[in-house]
């Protein structure tokens, strides 16, 4: 939509998609994050990075019936990921890598920064690990951050002239990442988190894992 503050709908099925209810409108802003735990937990998060203020986090213990706000940063958010109904991480910055993240789904954020350039993109794989890429000394790179350790270590730097579009890892060790130049798109692989890296191969029609 062409509009300032446009709107999103969120349906809910519960007979395999045979019919769906509307839930929610949600407005303004569009939705950064929407995930569902189960039956009856929703996690909505809106965030316009250019107009941060707007950022909004709302969660759902009744399958979408009555929402309720919870906190939320007013600094700039590129991403959002929740490992169950509790637990979860935001991912962005202004000018360096910032991570927020609960342990009682949104009702108190403990913060980090990072002397790196603003995460764009994140994934959490345990309270205490994350995957966050960023564009660091003209780099686009992936990094393995340590929450209680409070390091960050790179696990995937992309090829000269490459854009990270998208990153999936089912635990620490095996992960997918999905880089562009011009029209190509290039799918990488590691079984050993990061250590090594295969392409899987060159693509026009791929966008995300």
């Amino acid at each position: 939509s062409a509009d300032s503050d446009p709107i999103s709908w969120i349906y809910k099925t519960n007979n395999g998609a045979q019919s769906w209810s509307r839930i929610k409108t949600n407005t303004p802003g569009t939705p950064l994050m929407f995930e569902p735990f189960g039956p009856d937990t929703v996690i909505i998060l809106t965030s316009s990075p250019s107009n941060p203020d707007v950022n909004k986090m709302e969660r759902s213990a009744d399958g979408g019936t009555t929402w309720a706000q919870v906190n939320v940063t007013t600094e700039t958010v590129y991403a959002a990921d929740f490992i169950d109904g509790m637990h979860g991480c935001l991912f962005g910055g202004a000018t360096q890598g910032k991570i927020w993240r609960t342990f009682d789904g949104g009702n108190t954020w403990d913060d980090f920064i990072f002397l790196t350039g603003p995460f764009t993109q994140g994934m959490v794989l345990s309270p205490y690990l994350a995957l966050a890429s960023t564009l660091h000394e003209g780099v686009n790179k992936i990094l393995k951050i340590n929450l209680l350790e409070l390091s960050a270590n790179v696990i995937f730097t992309a090829p000269a002239d490459h854009n990270i579009i998208d990153f999936r890892f089912s635990d620490e060790n095996n992960g997918y990442v999905i880089t562009s130049k011009n029209s190509k798109r290039f799918l990488y692989k590691t079984t050993n988190s990061g250590q090594d890296w295969t392409l899987l191969g060159v693509y026009n029609n791929i966008n995300r894992l």
